[in-house]
């Protein structure tokens, strides 16, 4: 994997075995995965990134992607599929954008990711360990309701779903 040996190479100097306690960039947040038994894939361009993360019993994928802003920060995109755009009432994923306990909805082609951004440049491990948890099992709750074959009012987000 390209991306993480550059990343190790360049942040660690001559201690090869510590990594970067703050990462500035998605090659260092992959590289600290990897390193973390997280495996990580990257796509060609090192744009864009995937890990599996576990979390109770379940494996989730993970897409990671380094985002500039044209002032020049730079931020790490967290998104986790949740199901077909179908399935979710728009004007509903409005209300829920303020009621999930972290990230937002977006749509990507044809699925709705729930997704979250972490200013890169400072972040440390344990903020996005939290990050990850906490969007994973916003994940899990989500596509949960989703794959219910009928939702209802009752339900956490039942709202949200056809």
């Amino acid at each position: 994997m390209i991306l993480v040996a550059e990343s190790a190479n360049r942040c660690l100097g001559e201690d090869r075995t510590m990594g970067p306690t703050e990462f500035s960039s998605l090659a260092d947040v992959a590289w600290y995965l990897q390193r973390t038994g997280r495996p990580v894939r990257a796509s060609a361009s090192g744009e864009l990134a995937q890990c599996s993360y576990e979390r109770g019993g379940a494996t989730v994928a993970v897409t990671l992607r380094q985002l500039v802003y044209p002032t020049g920060s730079r931020w790490l995109g967290l998104s986790i599929p949740i199901c077909a755009a179908e399935r979710v009432r728009p004007r509903a994923a409005l209300v829920a954008a303020g009621a999930l306990p972290v990230g937002a909805l977006a749509l990507w082609q044809d699925q709705v990711l729930v997704r979250q951004t972490l200013p890169l440049g400072g972040l440390a491990a344990e903020p996005l360990e939290q990050a990850l948890r906490a969007l994973v099992d916003a994940a899990a709750e989500l596509a949960a309701v989703a794959a219910r074959a009928a939702s209802d009012a009752e339900t956490p987000y039942g709202y949200l779903f056809r």
